[in-house]
């Protein structure tokens, strides 16, 4: 498994401080194995490690190859791993780790290739040639990920959310939510993604992802919970 988090700027260049600030944060708070980064003046991607399957050892997000024009990072255990190995081409004997193979499979399928995972994951594409952002929840929220459209027009996620108070410091309380949890504790964060501690900033649904560019936050829906019902 993994922590991803980051933060797109379409305007104007990062504040690095406030990208250093998101990675102390996982440093003196997580378990990590290994942290790897990616910085572009208005890209900022950071992915922590745990290397806690064989495939995991050899994990090196996030993925940033020239030629693709992609940055791609997730946090995720694969539950069909061989299945998707053998349509990239890999054969058995092949350690792949997770994230390189959803990377692969989003290159030859671009967004269709949610179909054909079955896991854990929580995922962060940002695809340079025409400045989209997209960030994806695995069918039941199993990997969370939090976001939050800045003032400035950025976009900053996170798998935990106080990196994002972080980077974004005067994001207010949201006095609903602590009032509701203060009625109901432990129920209420479990009730909707619409509402956290802070104002504006929010935790994808289950089985959807974001499209997000300079103009827009766009919520679509790929998971369909009706077609795995059994009556």
């Amino acid at each position: 498994m993994s922590a991803i988090w980051g933060n797109i700027s379409f305007d104007t260049e990062i504040d690095q401080s406030g990208c250093r600030n998101m990675r102390v944060l996982y440093e003196t708070n997580c378990k990590l194995d290994h942290i790897y980064e990616y910085y572009d003046r208005k890209i900022y991607f950071g992915c922590g490690i745990q290397e806690i399957i064989r495939e995991s050892v050899n994990e090196n997000m996030p993925i940033a190859e020239d030629k693709n024009a992609i940055i791609f990072e997730a946090d995720c255990i694969i539950d069909n791993r061989e299945e998707i190995k053998q349509e990239l081409g890999y054969s058995k004997e092949d350690i792949v780790p997770d994230g390189r193979l959803l990377y692969e499979l989003y290159l030859k399928e671009k967004i269709n290739f949610l179909t054909k995972i079955r896991g854990m994951y929580a995922i962060a594409i940002y695809d340079k040639n025409d400045d989209t952002l997209y960030l994806i929840s695995d069918p039941i929220s199993s990997r969370c990920l939090y976001y939050y459209r800045g003032t400035d027009g950025g976009i900053c996620f996170s798998t935990l959310i106080r990196p994002i108070t972080e980077f974004y410091k005067d994001i207010p309380f949201n006095s609903n939510y602590i009032k509701d949890f203060l009625v109901a504790p432990g129920l209420m964060p479990n009730i909707t993604s619409d509402e956290t501690p802070h104002k504006g900033i929010y935790k994808l649904n289950p089985g959807t992802y974001l499209v997000v560019t300079r103009e827009s936050v766009e919520e679509r829906e790929y998971f369909d919970i009706d077609k795995y019902v059994i009556c």
